[in-house]
């Protein structure tokens, strides 16, 4: 519920969610868990510094270049030229590859004096245009020209040195001597640090030109040019225990620190907390932040990306807040979840993350809140409960309540939706005063919305109410408007009033209308733009953030900025990291936050943090095969460097393994590929990241592999061009040595029958030109006569699925005519059964008759959407339903009685398992391998006894029905009852 209440609240407050983040641990990239550095080549790929030697990452794919001589590597850094070196346990070098495209590590040991070579680590390396350094504790070694020098080695009596990269400048910091800054291979020391005695982990030039110092165990210091301070606050005081390893500055400008005993802190550079997170409570050494501004940590057990700078955030069980999350609000300054188990308070303690914690005595599923300045209304499944700040207090009688909505023009005055109506609640000097329901029954009301001259709209599933003279003390005037008529293609029905400026509009499945009152007709509406007018997007939220920026919820959550013309401009990109079609409600606060109550916990969207999406990354080949030998042809270590490779003709089948180095939301990424020299066309967009190819013909290929990300930018292509020989009696010299020999008997025979030949192939090719002429023009009339005898009969089938849907729908229509007059329980029971059977084939046909493909249908959103309208039939709020399902394509022959199995499978599901159970889940997943599907449906209920299955005549007719489907798709079925019930089917898919 979006209200302006209670909007002001303290800046200051750190009430981010935890960010978007991965970890991979030591099984995902297999090497040693223990990781130093991270960086970054020029086409995207991560690098990581590890105890084996060095990871490389695209996202899809782990290679690992092996330490040489066994050596952990601790540092990497990439130089101006594009080089990566690497530093680690006595040794240093570069990064390269060999004949096959493999990353090796190269050293350059033999660049180092003699008297030079024993070291223990290379911690930490800096480059500039002119050379590289690498520090050790005992030395300082500069590359510059392929040579290198010795700049420092240390004494006996000293503890050893430390490079530091600040701003445009390289300091080095000789732990009795004091920090001197670097200019080529000179050293010149720098004034006011000469007695500093603590270890620093890195320095930040601040915009006054001052220094922020972060020591490694002491804190934070200042130098103003003059001298160092100690910076005397709690932030300082933490890091002093949680021992500080790197420091890293964002693009944000704030500061990430990576710390061995605390996990990572963020601070801005007046060093100041900004956030926090421990990441699998382990060791932070390394930090980088990639081309798309995501940060890297190297772990002492992993390595995690965090996208530490986006607007936005999440709170889920991890923070406190378990579950669905219904609404969202703030009151006396403080953040208000509502789930299934009561209230939630957001809690922003001093340098810590912000969490949640339930209030006390808020139990009940609450549904919707609303707020006061001294109260907070919670409608709940057992009624309106109000919290004072202190004490939950119940207020009326039991009963659901759907929302809760403050009247705009009555102080204290709320409209409190039920299950079947509202009613006015009031506070009153005695309380509070709950009204009887202001109109008659309503079917499924779900909102209600006030407009300025004080009539209501109560929102419906299929029907709009629309309330006057509530205030003046007659009876409420009320008429309702049918929108079924609108609304008969979708199972799906609802109206959502909107007040958009002076207009009322309605959100439903199929865009947005506006009402013609006097005719009751509902009329396309494109106020909110072309794409959301009817039939168009479905519009199921619509709130005002500002005069000029609107949230939608779609099927994506989506912002809308209006320009000064009226125009809107839509915002797909910002909150695609959400989950679609989750959304229950949202609430503003105009300071610029946008919180989102979801199925998948609590998100917040920050407007005044802004973050480049638009970044264009170069897809990559990681891998190339010759599938015959099953022998690697290029490794991907630069695909512009390597030399194109010649096969034999024996090796002419070939696999391509690419990726996109995008790693926000990697699952999300798509691909499209092509073969120049054998397809010259792109081919559709999918999320696989290999292709094969068998059977080349001879000749010159070349590979293009171009990706698409989360935020729908295209990258630039990569290409990999190749060349399949002929085999050896199709080489030019075996061709020379066929014409020698053949000449000499073709020019004998040649002389002794073209003097008979000529005459007669010159009466034939009169006559072939005669029967050509006549085939031709026969052909021509037959290929017109078939294109229009298949066009014809493509409407014709059309129009069939299109009727046998209609009349599908009619025998749905006249069940539920039938039900009105039917009190027997199983009766109606019988019926409702047979409507799901009727509406699992009726679903079918509609999707073939929309489709361009009239004998495929798209398994997973067919059933994602049987299995929705399964739940609504049932309206069991405690059960949640999860999906994972491949893609997979069937035919009209398998949908239909695939369908009626899982209805039948589903439908008892929500029939028997759940009974008395409040956290049901039943989840469907769906796999195809070498042609045979496999369908699991799963419920966490009772169970039964395996000998006594329902012995009902409903349930024996549906037992009978799944077991004569699953014969006749000549599949078989498997049913678990030892913990829940689990129908496991195996279905046969016929070939294409």
């Amino acid at each position: 519920m979006l209200v302006d209440a209670n909007s002001a609240f303290a800046q200051l407050k750190n009430e981010s969610g935890r960010p978007f983040y991965t970890i991979y641990e030591s099984e995902d990239y297999r090497a040693t868990p223990q990781n130093w550095a991270i960086e970054q080549d020029s086409t995207g790929r991560i690098f990581i510094a590890n105890n084996a030697g060095v990871l490389r990452f695209d996202g899809y794919n782990w290679d690992i270049a092996r330490s040489l001589n066994g050596n952990l590597i601790r540092s990497l850094e990439k130089a101006p030229d594009g080089t990566i070196y690497f530093g680690g346990e006595g040794v240093f070098g570069r990064i390269g590859a060999d004949t096959t495209g493999n990353t090796i590590l190269i050293s350059l040991l033999d660049l180092v004096p003699e008297n030079y070579s024993d070291f223990t680590d290379i911690w930490n390396i800096v480059s500039t245009p002119s050379g590289v350094y690498f520090q050790a504790h005992e030395a300082l070694f500069y590359l510059r020209d392929n040579r290198i020098e010795v700049l420092w080695q240390k004494n006996s009596n000293e503890s050893g040195g430390n490079i530091l990269n600040v701003g445009a400048q390289i300091f080095y910091q000789k732990t009795n001597e004091g920090v001197f800054v670097i200019n080529g291979t000179e050293m010149e020391p720098i004034a006011g640090f000469e007695s500093f005695p603590h270890r620093i982990a890195g320095i930040i030039k601040k915009q006054n030109n001052e220094l922020l110092i972060l020591t490694v165990d002491q804190g934070l210091y200042l130098f103003n040019g003059d001298s160092i301070k100690p910076i005397n606050s709690e932030i300082s005081e933490k890091l002093k225990l949680a021992t500080c390893y790197k420091v890293l500055t964002l693009s944000s400008g704030n500061i990430a620190i990576s710390t061995i005993y605390d996990g990572l802190y963020v601070i801005n550079e007046q060093g100041e907390y900004v956030n926090s997170i421990n990441l699998n409570e382990s060791a932070n050494t390394g930090l980088f932040e990639d081309q798309t501004h995501g940060l890297w940590v190297a772990l002492g057990n992993g390595v995690a990306r965090l996208e530490l700078e986006s607007p936005l955030s999440k709170f889920d069980e991890d923070a406190g807040l378990n579950g669905f999350i219904n609404d969202v609000i703030r009151f006396k300054g403080d953040i208000y979840a509502a789930n299934l188990n009561g209230i939630h308070k957001l809690v922003t303690a001093d340098l810590e993350p912000a969490y949640f914690t339930q209030i006390e005595g808020s139990q009940a599923h609450t549904l919707a809140l609303s707020a006061t300045e001294d109260y907070l209304l919670m409608g709940t499944t057992r009624g309106v409960f109000v919290y004072d700040g202190k004490t939950v207090t119940s207020i009326t009688p039991r009963m659901l309540i759907v929302d809760i909505i403050p009247s705009k023009f009555r102080e204290d005055m709320f409209f409190v939706v039920t299950e079947n109506g509202f009613r006015t609640l009031t506070k009153t000097s005695g309380g509070w005063s709950l009204e009887n329901p202001v109109t008659d029954f309503l079917p499924y009301p779900f909102t209600v919305l006030e407009t300025a001259d004080s009539t209501l709209w109560v929102g419906q599933t299929s029907e709009i109410t629309k309330v006057r003279d509530l205030y003046s003390g007659d009876e409420p005037v009320t008429t309702t408007y049918s929108a079924d008529e609108i609304l008969s293609d979708r199972v799906e029905k609802y109206i959502y009033p909107i007040q958009f400026h002076d207009l009322i509009l309605f959100g439903t499945p199929k865009g947005v209308y506006q009402l013609d009152e006097n005719s009751g007709e509902f009329i396309p509406d494109s106020s909110f733009g072309i794409k959301y007018a009817a039939p168009g997007r479905d519009v199921y939220l619509a709130e005002s953030l500002s005069d000029t920026t609107w949230y939608i919820r779609s099927f994506l959550n989506e912002l809308l900025t209006q320009s000064a013309d009226s125009a809107f401009t839509w915002d797909e990109i910002s909150l695609l990291r959400m989950p679609e079609g989750t959304t229950n409600n949202v609430y503003y606060d105009p300071e610029g936050v946008l919180w989102l109550s979801t199925w998948n916990g609590l998100f917040r969207y920050d407007f005044n943090r802004t973050m480049e999406r638009k970044t264009q990354q170069k897809a990559h080949i990681h891998h190339v095969y010759e599938t015959h030998k099953d022998s690697l042809i290029y490794g991907g270590h630069s695909e512009e460097l390597f030399p194109e490779p010649v096969l034999t003709y024996y090796e002419n089948s070939v696999r391509f393994q690419y990726g996109l180095p995008h790693f926000d939301a990697l699952g999300e990424n798509q691909f499209s590929y092509r073969m120049i020299g054998a397809e010259d066309s792109w081919s559709r967009w999918t999320k696989e990241t290999q292709k094969d190819y068998t059977n080349l013909d001879p000749g010159t290929y070349t590979f293009e592999i171009k990706g698409k990300n989360l935020y729908r930018v295209d990258s630039i292509p990569a290409r990999f061009t190749f060349t399949i020989l002929p085999p050896w009696y199709l080489t030019n010299w075996a061709k020379t040595v066929y014409l020698i020999l053949a000449s000499g008997f073709i020019g004998l025979i040649a002389f002794v029958v073209s003097k008979i030949r000529t005459k007669r192939l010159e009466e034939r090719n009169l006559q072939l030109e005669a029967e050509v002429a006549a085939r031709t023009s026969e052909i021509a009339a037959q290929k017109k006569m078939i294109e229009e005898s298949l066009a014809e009969k493509e409407v014709l089938l059309k129009e069939i699925h299109h009727r046998v849907k209609n009349n599908l729908q009619i025998i749905y229509s006249l069940l539920n005519l039938q039900k009105e007059s039917i009190t027997d329980e199983k009766v109606l029971d019988a019926i409702k059964t047979g409507q799901s059977r009727i509406r699992s084939m009726s679903m079918i046909h509609e999707i073939l008759y929309q489709n361009d493909d009239l004998k495929r249908v798209e398994l997973a959103p067919y059933l994602k959407n049987l299995v929705r309208h399964i739940e609504q039939s049932y309206q069991k709020e405690e059960v949640r339903t999860a999906f994972d399902m491949e893609p997979c394509e069937v035919d009209l022959n398998v949908a239909i009685p695939l369908g009626l199995t899982v209805n039948e499978v589903v439908t008892n599901a929500f029939k028997h398992a759940f009974k008395g159970k409040k956290n049901g889940l039943l989840s469907i997943s769906a796999s195809v391998k070498e042609g045979l599907l496999r369908l699991v449906i799963k419920d966490n209920g009772p169970g039964f006894d395996m000998d006594h299955e329902p012995v009902q005549q409903d349930e024996t007719l549906g037992i009978m029905l799944i077991k004569d489907m699953v014969r006749q798709l000549k599949g078989t079925r498997e049913l678990v009852t030892t913990s829940g019930t689990e129908y496991i089917l195996h279905i046969p898919l016929p070939n294409d």
